[in-house]
């Protein structure tokens, strides 16, 4: 007996397989309804990506939109700060020009301190022709001689040295030059404005040199003094005996005798000798500076 026609077991799981499979069949849609819901579907999704594309753009487009205002916007932004820097640098140069002084002419054709133009193109006038004038009156004038007229030497003028007025020149006290001195007669210090030269009583006093008289008296300190201008030195000889005879205004010569030693009440405890003072520029200076030794 052949094997294939032995008859086969009955197997329930081989039945669930068959049924399954025809209910799948039966699942399967025909080939015309299978492809037209399948176009369906593709219009439906190309619609939504469409619609979906169409979105997006609109945002792209409105983004660019939105960069193509700002741009603008900063364009006339700058155009605005430029205008304005423009015209004020026109208003800046027309404010300097017109604050700019006029021309001398132009005031001189205007109104000067509420004068009308006539009355100051009378004043110019006056002024040029006083001008014309002064320069006609310069011009007038005698040329000074550029040429020195030579001065005519003078007699009286002061000899460089003088003559000591009493003959021997010995110096009992010196020019003590303002330094306080010790005085014997006085008991003090005090300063020494003159030059002591000793002498005998009655001895001769001389003028040291030419000159003019200009006071005689007597003093309770001094004696009699004579006071006489030699040249740019004015000399007092004080401790004379008598009162001179000369008087103010009185010329004297060179080596005139003037009177003779007395005595000198300040200085009288230093013996008998003439006390002579001098002032130059009404300063008193030292007599030996002035004063030339004989042999």
């Amino acid at each position: 007996m052949d094997l294939h026609d032995k008859k086969q077991p009955y197997d329930e799981h081989d039945d669930l397989e068959e049924e399954l499979l025809e209910e799948e069949t039966d699942d399967i849609p025909d080939n015309e309804e299978y492809q037209e819901d399948y176009e369906e579907t593709v219009e439906e999704s190309a619609v939504k990506d469409d619609g979906m594309s169409q979105q997006k753009k609109s945002k792209n487009l409105g983004v660019y939109l939105a960069m193509a205002l700002c741009l603008v916007a900063l364009g006339v932004g700058a155009w605005a700060t430029y205008d304005t820097v423009v015209k004020f640098s026109d208003v800046t140069q027309d404010t300097a020009s017109s604050s700019a002084p006029q021309s001398s002419t132009a005031e001189v054709n205007q109104t000067v301190s509420g004068v009308p133009k006539d009355n100051a193109m009378d004043e110019n006038l006056s002024v040029a022709e006083s001008e014309v004038v002064s320069e006609e009156a310069v011009s007038s004038e005698e040329p000074v001689s550029s040429e020195v007229v030579s001065e005519q030497p003078v007699e009286s003028q002061a000899p460089e040295y003088y003559n000591y007025p009493i003959a021997g020149q010995e110096i009992l006290n010196g020019f003590s030059n303002g330094d306080p001195v010790y005085n014997m007669t006085m008991d003090d210090w005090r300063t020494h404005d003159g030059l002591d030269i000793g002498a005998e009583k009655g001895q001769n006093v001389m003028s040291i040199g030419a000159g003019t008289v200009v006071d005689s008296y007597e003093d309770i300190m001094w004696g009699n003094v004579l006071i006489i201008q030699h040249g740019d030195i004015e000399v007092r000889y004080c401790g004379l005996t008598d009162k001179s005879l000369l008087a103010a205004g009185d010329i004297v010569e060179d080596g005139q005798i003037l009177g003779t030693v007395g005595t000198i009440p300040i200085e009288e405890e230093s013996g008998y000798h003439l006390h002579i003072q001098m002032k130059k520029d009404d300063v008193w200076i030292d007599p030996t500076r002035v004063l030339k030794e004989t042999a």
